[in-house]
């Protein structure tokens, strides 16, 4: 059982590895338009799968809606950590 932990460890941390150096010998203009195409690729995708919940809706609506979204999750987000800083501080 051990071993086969131990494989398994070994196995996940050679693919990071490489996956570390892969990304290393990409220059940066190839990642930064393989980061884009992925980004519009989501929000293609994000837009399809919305149109079919709510084929009423403009893309317009669905992209402000999405942005609501994020910036409330990221309100939530910036909230709970200024909790936790204030909770170390009073330490």
């Amino acid at each position: 059982m051990l071993k086969k932990k131990k494989e398994d460890f070994r196995n996940i941390s050679s693919d990071f590895q490489e996956r570390i150096n892969f990304i290393k010998r990409i220059p940066s203009d190839v990642a930064t338009k393989l980061f884009f195409e992925l980004c519009d690729f989501h929000l293609h995708n994000y837009i399809a799968t919305e149109k079919k919940r709510f084929p009423e809706k403009s893309i317009k609506e669905i992209v402000i809606k999405m942005h609501e979204r994020h910036d409330k999750l990221k309100k939530i987000e910036r909230e709970r950590w200024n909790l936790i800083i204030k909770k170390l501080l009073n330490k």
